[in-house]
């Protein structure tokens, strides 16, 4: 087990006891790089809870103290009690700096971070550990990969094996590789093996199209959204922070079938926004009707995101939603209609359907029928070796046709090819 903490970094001014619990502290601050996408002057939220848990309940305040005296961090002000916990930072002398690399050798402290990930993992399906177990014991990292500065601690953590793993609320399966620069995706390998990329075409519209379908079909309602099934004791634990159309869970899509009754009760622009979802043209029909470059596609669908389908409905005065309601006014009835009590909703809903379409029934599927087979998800896309990619196509193909949508599938994404693999190399000196 490693801290990965700014090199030059001296704690030489706290009392010995207190370093380890100041070491976590910083470690936690310094990776978050590696697990979510942050802005340099950006604060991280840390929960009083948690740490009084890990660095002592008299002690964290002083600590805490100590390190702003010294300049290492700087602390957010604004806290409003029950609501929005002290975020904290590096400052700029520490948060751009090369890693150092500190072996935790106190015991009592890596106890609490075993329990911690443990207590994380209570919910976890058997499908998640077989993803988590694909990285921990099959991947691996080349040399060529510390290309640039920003990335070389998410690099190091690879070919430490330092991985990590989490399920937020709405099922998506976060890891190192997840945040990882795209561009690195050609120096990763499972098992020695280069791999290739597989992943949906307008893959959040299409959920929003299995989503609408399901409302308008229930009448208002919706049902079965989720086939992961999981306990009551997990059901309350979420409930306080998941959207309430969620919080029906069912083994299997019941509401989403495919005939062609259902399909000819559905008003006419919602079938051609699935059709365009399905063909992958969604975005390039929407940037004809605003006549907007097609080499701007990038940024038209980030604006759509924000203007569309992520933004509160009393936001939804513009040109774009208007656009949009003009060309797909039942499906920007389900948009508001899911954000009504909370704009979140419609983006936490597709979510939840792009998870369990990924993990539980692709993944799912692959782990009972394949179980050797070595991939790595990112969201809504698989990476496996080259050789894998027809039998993976082909449960994607399965499992959409179950829910009555039979999306385009982007062709595999080959990587630039090696001769050999050189081998892998630590940069950063072990202490």
């Amino acid at each position: 087990m490693f801290f990965y903490l700014p090199e030059g970094l001296d704690l030489s001014f706290l009392p010995p006891l207190r370093r380890p619990a100041a070491e976590w502290f910083l470690h936690k601050l310094f990776i978050q790089k590696t697990h979510r996408k942050l802005k340099k002057n950006d604060f991280i939220k840390m929960h009083s809870k948690i740490l009084i848990r890990f660095m002592g309940a008299p002690h964290y305040v002083k600590i805490i103290k100590s390190l702003i005296k010294h300049g290492i961090i700087l602390k957010s002000a604004n806290y409003v009690k029950g609501k929005h916990s002290y975020g904290y930072r590096l400052t700029d002398s520490f948060c751009c700096r090369k890693h150092h690399r500190l072996e935790v050798t106190n015991k009592p402290l890596m106890k609490k971070i075993i329990k911690r990930q443990t207590e994380r993992e209570y919910f976890w399906s058997d499908i998640h550990f077989w993803l988590k177990m694909n990285m921990k014991n099959h991947l691996t990292i080349t040399s060529q990969s510390f290309k640039h500065k920003e990335d070389m601690l998410s690099v190091q953590r690879i070919i430490d094996g330092d991985f990590f793993a989490s399920v937020c609320q709405y099922g998506r399966f976060h890891t190192n590789i997840t945040n990882l620069r795209k561009s690195l995706r050609n120096d990763l390998r499972l098992d020695g093996k280069k791999i290739v990329e597989m992943d949906i075409s307008n893959s959040q519209p299409l959920m929003l199209f299995i989503l609408a379908k399901d409302f308008i079909s229930n009448k208002g309602k919706l049902s079965g959204i989720n086939a992961y099934p999981v306990s009551k004791q997990h059901q309350d634990s979420i409930v306080d922070n998941t959207p309430p159309l969620c919080l029906h869970f069912c083994e299997e899509y019941n509401c989403i079938k495919n005939n062609k009754e259902d399909a000819n009760s559905l008003p006419d622009d919602l079938c051609l926004y699935g059709t365009l979802c399905e063909t992958g043209r969604l975005y390039e029909h929407l940037m004809t009707l605003m006549e907007v470059n097609s080499n701007k596609r990038n940024k038209f669908k980030k604006d759509c995101f924000k203007k569309i389908f992520y933004c509160r409905n009393e936001h939804q005065n513009n040109k774009w939603s208007k656009l949009f309601e003009n060309e797909f006014p039942s499906v920007m009835q389900v948009i508001k209609e899911l954000k009504k009590k909370d704009y979140r909703h419609a983006p936490q809903l597709m979510q939840r359907v792009e998870s369990d379409f990924m993990i539980h029934r692709v993944c799912g599927r692959i782990k009972n029928e394949y179980p050797d087979m070595r991939i790595i998800t990112i969201h809504d896309s698989i990476l496996s070796a080259g050789a894998n990619m027809a039998i993976i196509k082909k449960i994607m193909e399965e499992e959409f046709s179950k829910m009555g949508v039979y999306p385009k599938l982007k062709e595999p994404r080959w990587f630039p090819s090696d001769d050999e693999i050189k081998p892998l190399v630590y940069l950063m000196k072990e202490n």
